[in-house]
């Protein structure tokens, strides 16, 4: 199951690690072409990509201007705030595609989780009785319930446990 997982994120995990050469400075023209290739709808959509050739220069560009930065190896956020967008068309547009990718998912299976627990609680605390109850009034939801009859009925009722004092 690993290896299938592992081989099924493959691309995606290349297609990340490309993401290196916008960022830190590393990396080589070959990883923006994957990036160009695998973005170009986003890029054209937003009137951002121009010939294989014109890329490349600005690629070249970008590397020798965040090469001139202090701390050049900064955060995504900080390149894209540096990157002028009439300047690195490409360059801006893919800093905000990796800005926009989730970090982790951590924390929404983190609360689906959760959920899922309490529900199976809820499940086998709930009586039958109430349970019931509950689908009948989800049933019928359009019948008004006035509160304080439900209160009156609910104090005429003798206790279940006994207070002693």
């Amino acid at each position: 199951m690993v290896t299938e997982i592992k081989n099924r994120f493959l691309v995606h995990r290349d297609i990340l690690s490309s993401f290196n050469c916008l960022v830190s400075g590393s990396g080589n023209i070959n990883d923006f072409d994957i990036l160009i290739k695998f973005y170009e709808d986003d890029l054209l959509e937003n009137g951002a990509f121009m010939t294989t050739e014109q890329a490349h220069a600005e690629h070249l560009l970008w590397k020798r201007q965040t090469s001139e930065f202090p701390g050049s190896k900064s955060s995504v956020i900080e390149n894209l705030n540096r990157c002028e967008k009439e300047m690195f068309p490409n360059i801006h547009e893919l800093l905000r595609i990796v800005a926009i990718i989730p970090v982790t998912t951590a924390t929404p299976e983190r609360s689906y989780s959760t959920l899922r627990r309490l529900k199976t609680y809820l499940r086998n605390i709930t009586g039958e009785n109430r349970l019931t109850a509950l689908a009948l009034m989800n049933m019928y939801y359009n019948i008004d319930i006035n509160d304080n009859e439900v209160l009156n009925k609910l104090g005429q009722k003798s206790r279940r446990m006994n207070i002693i004092l």
